[in-house]
């Protein structure tokens, strides 16, 4: 049976993105994007969903080169293009450990189905990841995801999300950062939201 999302999968930065790293240099989000990324792919494969990419290359290939990629993905009438793009974040210049922790995602602004998404994507980590703190925006139920101009979230041809996970210069969540567990973890996360929201579709 045809599943009614397809989904973007869009990671992190590039190898010559200056920055990007923890303080000490061993944590690098470009690196560790892909890793979740692929991760999801291969769940979400296994589970029937198309996937795509918005770029294989190591290298920074500019944020209209990604966001054109997404929208001229053609789908089948009746199916949903979701754009999921993986990042770390950051509270300081990268040069010393701060101690902010925790994630968030951003949708555009407005409400649509990327807000009722965000809100099942909460819900599972509140499964998933209990202990890990959750940036919301507001309390309220579709209001948890922060919005904004995003270039990548700012699209009407499809959903989009960008996650935040994790602070890539707290030492707390760097380690968290580096454990495979966790990180396979998360894509079964995410996957148990596209899952949800699949069923809502």
């Amino acid at each position: 049976m045809t599943k009614k999302i397809v989904i973007c999968l869009d990671a992190a930065h590039g190898v010559d993105v200056p920055g990007k790293r923890s303080p000490d240099g061993k944590h690098r989000e470009y690196l560790w994007s892909r890793k979740i990324v692929s991760d999801i792919d291969v769940v979400a494969k296994a589970l029937g969903y198309e996937t795509y990419m918005t770029t294989t290359s190591e290298k920074e290939i500019g944020l209209v080169n990604r966001r054109n990629k997404a929208e001229s993905l053609v789908v089948k009438p009746g199916q949903t293009k979701v754009l999921l793009s993986i990042h770390n974040n950051a509270a300081g210049s990268g040069e010393k450990w701060m101690p902010a922790r925790g994630f968030e995602i951003w949708t555009r602004k407005g409400f649509d189905g990327a807000d009722v998404l965000a809100e099942l994507m909460f819900k599972s980590t509140e499964s998933w990841f209990p202990k890990i703190k959750k940036r919301y925006a507001s309390s309220g139920e579709y209001e948890k995801d922060k919005e904004g101009k995003l270039y990548m979230t700012n699209s009407s041809k499809y959903l989009g999300l960008l996650l935040e996970w994790g602070f890539q210069d707290n030492k707390e969540d760097v380690e968290i950062l580096s454990d495979d567990r966790y990180n396979k973890a998360l894509a079964d996360c995410i996957m148990d939201a596209i899952e949800a929201f699949e069923k809502l579709l």
